[in-house]
């Protein structure tokens, strides 16, 4: 006998709506239905042959006292009784089917809290559900991917709608084929056809398989751009691209005239790009008639994209999958950290086959997790010998992160420790086993303050499945969640808050006014930020010159607006021209413009490190001026290695730097800022040039290593990284501030009060005024 899940989730609906007196009690069974439905859904028609322990069952009999004092609310009303009887005789009579041992005296409302199932392993327990995933491995191409089967049905579609969403399993083929297909029957000869990817790496690998399966040189027909980096040419037909490009496209090009098709894909991260995206490509869809626009995703919000779009059609492709079973931890850990540690030994030794992927914060915890294994290795070199560590993060070069991707000899394991880069879009070849952390770092932003912090948080539902389909893209996979099923049911969040809403917004104002956009109030997004966010952006540029009294753009406005950072950095760059210093401010911005740590404090040499850093601190006393000496005694040593080593120094971040400082000095010069040299002796001409964007950063140093906050009076740490630990002084202006257990500023620099007040007079009145100054 079969349960229709939708029948029992509507009768219990209908029932708690009828029968709801205590407010308490009608909050807790809607939170039970709606697990239900998850459970009835996802997880029970996958449950085979699996046992409980008796503690598991003494667990299940105490709920049941809860829902017996609970049922009493409502023993009046014997129409909820009858109710609740027939759904619970269903229920059981679907768990005898499935031979399943379990009480007869189970309820409704704890049979979706049955979750401690075991493998006959002491850390580990085996999940109810089993997730499937496709093939896509290096012959996909000759395989038939489950998004071949719908080519006809799908390409017809497209035709028939301008705006589709396409919902397809992880590993279905969806983002490799569908540009392929739309360029097989001929939408390329419209113009071309663009996908975009929130991440680089996705972008640089999808557009390598896709020339590689369709026979072409990379570059040629099929081509990718990311900042820094582009393969394209004038025959380029499919193009590869990440979302800010595309957005910066728009800007130049409000109706993509070039293109014919636009496919959003992984349209569920939500990055804020591609959020300005669906707005701006919906009105392009308007204007063009023969425009496509194609969204597509594993896990969205179907109804609510669909409202959005004019309530676009959904087309779904089912996949022919490889299973990946799913493991949880029977407890929370109190160091997840060394629970991935415990986990990564415990498969080595277990399993003999299968490369490793794991899931952690950012680099810090990587560099953390590979110093640990390491050194766990050492002691146990015989067992170990054959494991190869790979990082894997956005700060590593592209050879760095292409390692990860290559094939090791067989007689070797490859354990790949990752942040969220390898969430999406990227197939590893041979990751058989994912452990998933269940923590990712998220950008947080206030803007009454207008601090920006990266919080680690749990990570959403829709994370976990994506991260768990990494496993199983060329056979049966396994994934271990270091976390319980119960916080996945009930703590993860279906989704992240989207990144709209928690980001600082000036850039995309910006953006948005240069497109013509001026009631931003009324600018139909899919998910808005807060008015208190938009009206606070919007003071801020207006304090900057990016816009006037009445919210119009200036002409100062106009040219930040076309440099590729925020519009604190593109102010200082624009008025390095009046303070004769624009190469030196070319330089520091271009390294500050990375958000990247330029300085290594190793642990055996922390202390020498940091004087070799102070070693280049002049007068005034200045971080940013440090940086910029770095950046040039690099260049006077010829771009040494050995130099950059002996100096503690992340080569990283340096030839980063020097990329985006040529693409600087090139807008720079079409912008018409003269490009003009200084010395050591006009230092004091850099700090007051940063001054013109950083005037509200500002505090005063008056007691040792702690900042006052001018703008919101809060005390903040020195970070001990900066040059300025140890001093007292009267004003400083800083870059950063950073959240850990404190809050520290940081990229400090000493400056006069007469410089701000002459950068910002309208701004600084106002602080006079409210007893700050």
């Amino acid at each position: 006998m079969t349960i229709n899940s939708n029948n029992i989730i509507t009768k219990i609906t209908g029932i708690v709506r009828l029968n709801s007196r205590n407010q308490y009690v009608v909050k807790r069974i809607l939170q039970k239905i709606k697990l239900l439905k998850f459970y009835f859904k996802e997880i029970l028609p996958n449950i085979k042959n699996i046992y409980l322990y008796d503690s598991e069952l003494r667990g299940v009999l105490r709920h049941l006292k809860l829902y017996q004092l609970l049922s009493k609310l409502y023993q009046h009303n014997k129409f909820l009784v009858d109710k609740n009887k027939i759904i619970k005789k269903k229920i059981f009579q679907y768990y005898v089917k499935k031979n399943i041992r379990i009480s007869k005296h189970v309820t409704i409302l704890k049979m979706l809290d049955i979750h401690n199932i075991t493998n006959k392993k002491p850390q580990i327990i085996q999940n109810k559900k089993t997730f499937k995933y496709a093939n896509n491995s290096a012959d996909n191409d000759r395989k038939e991917l489950p998004v071949k089967k719908y080519f006809h049905s799908l390409m017809k579609s497209v035709n028939q709608f301008d705006i589709l969403m396409i919902v397809a399993e992880t590993g279905a083929g969806k983002t490799t084929q569908i540009p392929k297909f739309l360029f097989r029957i001929g939408y390329h000869k419209l113009g071309i056809l663009g996908v975009t990817q929130p991440r680089r790496l996705a972008v640089i690998n999808l557009a390598r398989r896709v020339s590689l399966e369709m026979g072409n040189n990379l570059g040629i027909e099929i081509g990718y751009s990311i900042r820094f980096e582009e393969q394209v040419s004038i025959k380029t037909k499919i193009k590869f691209m990440t979302d800010g490009i595309l957005l910066r496209e728009v800007v130049s090009d409000p109706t993509l005239s070039y293109y014919s098709v636009i496919m959003l894909d992984e349209a569920h991260e939500r990055s804020i790009y591609t959020d300005i995206l669906f707005s701006l490509l919906k009105d392009i869809v308007l204007y063009r008639k023969n425009f496509k626009l194609i969204i597509s995703s594993a896990t969205i919000n179907v109804y609510k994209f669909s409202k959005f779009f004019s309530n676009a059609p959904l087309f779904r492709i089912p996949g022919r999958l490889y299973s990946v079973t799913i493991f949880y931890s029977k407890k929370p850990h109190l160091d997840y950290l060394d629970a991935v540690v415990k986990t990564i030994m415990q498969l080595h030794i277990s399993k003999i086959i299968g490369d490793i992927l794991v899931f952690l914060t950012g680099q810090e915890d990587i560099e953390i997790t590979i110093e640990i294994l390491k050194k766990k290795f050492k002691f146990n070199n015989k067992i170990f010998s054959t494991i190869r560590l790979f990082p894997l993060y956005s700060n590593l070069s592209s050879d760095s992160q292409n390692r990860v991707f290559r094939t090791l000899d067989s007689l070797y394991r490859k354990v790949i420790l990752s942040t969220n880069i390898a969430e999406t879009s990227i197939t590893i070849p041979g990751i058989k086993y994912v452990i998933d952390s269940g923590l990712c770092k998220l950008k947080c932003y206030n803007p009454h303050n207008r601090v920006e912090s990266l919080l680690v948080s749990p990570v959403s539902k829709i994370s976990a499945l994506q991260r768990s389909g990494r496993a199983g893209r060329t056979e049966k996979g396994e994934c271990f969640r270091l976390y319980t099923l119960n916080t996945f049911l009930e703590t993860l969040d279906n989704e992240q808050i989207p990144e709209i809403q928690r980001s600082n917004i000036d850039s995309l104002i910006l953006m948005l006014k240069c497109l013509g956009v001026n009631n931003l109030i009324e600018f139909e997004f899919l998910d808005s930020p807060t008015s208190d966010t938009i009206s606070l952006s919007l003071g801020h540029l207006y304090l900057l010159g990016a816009i006037n009294s009445k919210g119009q753009l200036t002409k100062t406005g106009k040219c930040m607006s076309e440099i590729p950072v925020i519009p604190t950095l593109a102010k200082i760059l624009l008025s390095s021209d009046y303070y004769k210093c624009s190469e030196d401010i070319t330089i520091l911005c271009s390294i500050l413009s990375l958000g990247s740590r330029l300085f290594i404090y190793p642990k055996k040499n922390n202390i020498y490190s940091r004087k070799v850093f102070k070693k280049y601190c002049s007068q005034p006393r200045s971080d940013h001026v440090c940086y910029l000496n770095v950046f040039k005694e690099w260049i006077y040593n010829n771009f040494s290695t050995k130099w950059v080593q002996d100096n503690f120094i992340d080569i990283r971040v340096l030839i980063k730097a020097k990329l985006v400082y040529e693409q600087f000095l090139t807008l720079l010069t079409r912008l018409g800022v003269n490009i003009i040299s200084s010395n050591r002796k006009q230092n004091h001409y850099v700090i007051k040039c940063l001054c013109t964007g950083l005037f509200m950063n500002v505090g005063r140093i008056k007691i040792k290593n702690t900042c006052l906050i001018i703008s919101n009076s809060l005390k903040m740490r020195v970070h001990p990284s900066s040059s300025m630990i140890d001093f007292l002084t009267d004003w400083v202006i800083f870059q950063e501030i950073i959240f850990t257990n404190i809050e520290f500023i940081n990229i400090i620099s000493e400056v006069k009060i007469e410089w701000l007040i002459k950068v910002s007079p309208l701004y600084y009145s106002v602080i006079k005024n409210n007893n700050n100054l």
